[in-house]
């Protein structure tokens, strides 16, 4: 339902940007034909259009196509999720800034598991919602499985560092994750980030359920209460 919210932004960006790559590359391959029909009839450039080809080309490199920043750095300020006060990075062509504020793409980061096999964070998105963070407070594991079976939904939980689920392969995911200790972050089957949620908390499945209520209207019959937490434990 929130889709044309959370997207049209992003093709608005798109577009403009195919525009612009259209444009641009149309009018340097007409500049390089000027002048160059004896070398054209016979497949050939002449030395003068090859350097005035790569000194125009060249400032773009790889991002005159990949735009890394627009792909990867898409932010949704507004849709399913609750945002913070905090302001994610604006998207840039060639520039991905990697953060977990609410609204953006949970980043990728090398876990391993109990076998000591390596697995990206993006493996675990995608076949319903996740709640994961660092070193977070356990509480938030039986909040995920009640939630689960009382809402008929898929929520798993994944904690990450010592004694957990998992165990970061690199310093990435306590870089990014582990901003916020104890906080974790319920991640959409998008791969998006919806909300921040506090570890300081007195009743984390009712926070967890108010976040779910609010974000997607998954509602039970207490999903209408604010729990009773700090002003912080939303994050919002």
């Amino acid at each position: 339902d929130t889709y044309q919210t959370e997207r049209e932004s992003k093709a608005r960006i798109t577009v403009k940007s195919a525009t612009y790559n259209s444009l641009h590359y149309q009018a340097i391959a007409e500049a390089v034909r000027v002048g160059e029909g004896s070398h054209f009839s016979k497949g050939t450039i002449s030395p003068e259009a090859k350097t005035f080809l790569q000194q125009r080309a060249d400032p773009h490199g790889e991002n005159s196509v990949l735009h890394t920043g627009y792909q990867l750095g898409t932010v949704y300020r507004k849709g399913a999720l609750l945002a913070t006060d905090e302001k994610a990075p604006a998207p840039e062509l060639g520039n991905y800034v990697e953060t977990i504020i609410p609204g953006v793409r949970a980043p990728h980061a090398w876990l391993l598991d109990a076998d000591g096999t390596k697995i990206s964070t993006i493996d675990l998105w995608g076949a319903g919602f996740v709640l994961i963070g660092y070193q977070c407070p356990p509480d938030w594991r039986s909040a995920t499985e009640s939630l689960s079976a009382k809402l008929g939904i898929n929520l798993r939980y994944v904690n990450v560092g010592n004694g957990a689920d998992y165990l970061p392969a690199d310093e990435k995911f306590s870089r990014l994750y582990g901003q916020h200790p104890g906080e974790p972050v319920l991640v959409r089957p998008d791969g998006f980030i919806a909300a921040r949620l506090s570890g300081r908390s007195s009743n984390y499945e009712m926070t967890l359920e108010h976040v779910l209520a609010k974000a997607f209207h998954i509602r039970t019959r207490h999903a209408s209460h604010t729990p009773k937490t700090d002003s912080a434990t939303l994050d919002a």
